[in-house]
């Protein structure tokens, strides 16, 4: 924990990962740990919203169809 980190990540639905220019980490637990993404490329980050939004929206869907079925 506390350490400032450089690091590329590879979303489900992409073939190119994230460069992650600036990570900070925030805390560590076994083998899972909070990054705080300092720095990263414009378009890194635009890629990153929109996978993180598209995530969002499926689950909001798929709780809507679960509530008018129940």
């Amino acid at each position: 924990a506390d350490q400032d980190i450089a690091l590329r990540l590879l979303l489900p639905d992409q073939h190119e990962s994230l460069p992650i220019e600036l990570g900070h980490v925030r805390w560590v637990n076994g083998n899972w740990a909070g990054i705080e993404f300092v720095q990263v490329e414009r378009t890194a980050n635009l890629r990153l919203h929109g996978f993180v939004w598209d995530r969002m929206v499926q689950h909001i869907h798929s709780m809507q169809q679960h509530h008018a079925t129940s």
